[in-house]
């Protein structure tokens, strides 16, 4: 018996399909044709009944209107403004709750992407013979240097800070199995949509940063494993965040993420690291011209407002916990190994000391 059809656009209608590729679109026409080509030609996603959604966050440069005329075959969402990253996805998340209810798995893809044969089908494919894993990433590649990792594994450090790994080293042709990871880039993974229902997509409140460690995380408290995939390969025109740019939200959200994710008893075993480590980052905002970035950082949880938003998202987190914090901080780093950042103090300061504070304290977290 064939499954329920949807319309799509002018009256044309398709099978349900089994799997929705979301792109949030800001500004990116310059992208578009290369990513949604390479989604469209794909031969694999036909067994998938694939579909395709954009939502644009208010673009400035044509993206909907050459979406439009080059690949009317995209359903477009428009916004009236730019929602970031967190707020556009969410709302392409919602319209594809309303349109496409019985479709199993949503994959999260950048505009600045290229996708190889067979990427949505063997991710899909491989969460469906692990029901055990909520999210599936696929191997990340740096599009001008095919060869080389954009990232191996996202890495969570023990302090909220969050970073790719083995940026612009080669491919290692040995790691073919799928790996853990902390926590999935939102460049290209598919998420289980009951699981979104279950837990949400995105936390509207980072807008632009750190929101798929947040997604991960909710992902892993709830008993669910990320995995990168190797055998579905996605090239990503990635160019590494600078720190100071977006500095303040960097801050706010690792904090968010400590003060609702963690238990007390975690942070209180954590506060002389945790006290160290905001000493340190008022020095290096004075001496890298993000002081005022980091005092709206910190003014955030000053409002009474956060408060009752970090108690109501901290209530819904705790409960769906399946695992303790034993458990979920098992691999979380006590190293930022992260180029940008790599320098005299990180290398002979930050991590040594930092990382011997972990190395111990985690023996101590039996909860």
């Amino acid at each position: 018996m064939p499954g329920p059809v949807y319309q799509v656009s002018d009256g044309v209608t398709k099978p349900a399909p089994r799997v929705v590729v979301l792109i949030c679109c800001y500004n990116g026409k310059k992208y578009l044709d290369e990513c949604l080509g390479s989604v469209l030609d794909d031969p694999g996603a036909a067994g998938l009944k694939q579909h395709l959604v954009m939502v644009d966050n208010a673009s400035a440069d044509g993206s909907v209107d050459f979406v439009r005329e080059r690949y009317p075959e995209v359903e477009v969402v428009t916004l009236d403004a730019n929602h970031g990253f967190a707020g556009g996805n969410n709302a392409g998340w919602a319209h594809i709750q309303e349109r496409y209810p019985d479709t199993p798995y949503m994959v999260l893809l950048n505009q600045d992407t290229r996708v190889t044969p067979g990427w949505s089908a063997k991710l899909a494919g491989y969460l469906d013979t692990h029901p055990g894993v909520g999210a599936a990433q696929s191997q990340l590649l740096l599009h001008d240097k095919p060869d080389c990792y954009n990232t191996r594994g996202n890495r969570s450090h023990y302090l909220g800070f969050g970073f790719v790994t083995a940026v612009g080293e080669p491919v290692d042709p040995s790691v073919t199995q799928p790996y853990d990871v902390d926590y999935a880039s939102g460049a290209a993974v598919m998420v289980r949509t009951a699981l979104l229902r279950e837990v949400g997509l995105f936390d509207e409140v980072f807008f632009a940063m750190l929101e798929d460690t947040d997604l991960s995380w909710k992902l892993r408290m709830a008993g669910h494993a990320v995995h990168t995939v190797p055998g579905s390969v996605v090239y990503h025109k990635y160019q590494p965040a600078v720190p100071n740019k977006r500095y303040e939200y960097l801050e706010r959200n690792r904090w968010v993420l400590l003060l609702t994710f963690y238990r007390k008893r975690t942070l209180l075993l954590l506060l002389p690291a945790l006290l160290a480590m905001e000493l340190l980052q008022w020095v290096y905002a004075v001496t890298h011209g993000v002081f005022k970035a980091r005092c709206r950082a910190v003014g955030y949880f000053l409002k009474p407002t956060s408060w009752t938003y970090l108690l109501e998202k901290r209530g819904a987190i705790q409960s769906r916990r399946k695992i303790t914090d034993s458990q979920f901080l098992a691999h979380h780093t006590g190293r930022i190994d992260f180029g940008p950042l790599d320098g005299v103090v990180m290398r002979y300061l930050v991590n040594p000391v930092f990382g011997a504070y972990w190395s111990l304290a985690r023996r101590l977290i039996f909860w």
